[in-house]
């Protein structure tokens, strides 16, 4: 097992003497967090436009986009459905894979078991609030992860549930999916 070296310098608290980590200068872990979060943040605008050119403009991208809307009709169509499935399993996993890593490298700088068991809602939330608009996903998953943090950030300061977030997310949800019932029914 390899541990990191964090030095411990006593701090007394009552009766008891506990340890806590030396920090570094709070302005030089400021600039760090800052130049990561910009980092990080330039690598997400180049993998959501990667992506929507991927899927917006290349065949591959396209024989992906219509195996997933009717496996049936593209098989017809020659497209090779077995591929697509394992190349958007691949896909996903990478981009999974790839926002995990910011998380524990530019965030909580190492691995929390339970990190972010909702990851995989959200998810599902942020693909049906954007209905499989890939110029909309960067706009909604922003929106989406404005209401965790603020969410977080009104537990801790005013003891609110954190569920009130979950209940905001569903609600918006529900409006979206119902303005799609009421659109057609207007259609008609």
């Amino acid at each position: 097992m390899i541990r990191r070296f964090v030095p411990k310098v006593p701090v007394s608290v009552g009766k008891n003497l506990l340890t806590a980590p030396v920090f570094a200068d709070p302005a030089k872990t400021r600039a760090a967090r800052l130049a990561n979060t910009i980092l990080f943040l330039i690598l997400a605008i180049v993998v959501a436009v990667g992506v929507y050119i991927f899927t917006n403009r290349t065949t591959g991208g396209y024989e992906l986009t219509a195996t997933g809307a009717n496996a049936r009709a593209s098989r017809v169509y020659g497209i090779n459905v077995k591929r697509m499935f394992v190349l958007s399993l691949v896909i996903g996993g990478a981009l999974a894979g790839l926002s995990g890593a910011i998380e524990v490298a530019g965030v909580q700088h190492r691995l929390i078991s339970g990190l972010q068991a909702n990851f995989l809602i959200l998810g599902l939330i942020i693909g049906l609030i954007s209905r499989g608009n890939n110029l909309a996903v960067p706009f909604v998953a922003f929106f989406i992860a404005v209401l965790e943090v603020g969410a977080s950030a009104m537990q801790r300061t005013m003891t609110i549930p954190i569920e009130m977030a979950m209940i905001v997310e569903a609600l918006v949800l529900l409006f979206v999916l119902l303005s799609d019932v009421v659109s057609r029914r207007k259609a008609r």
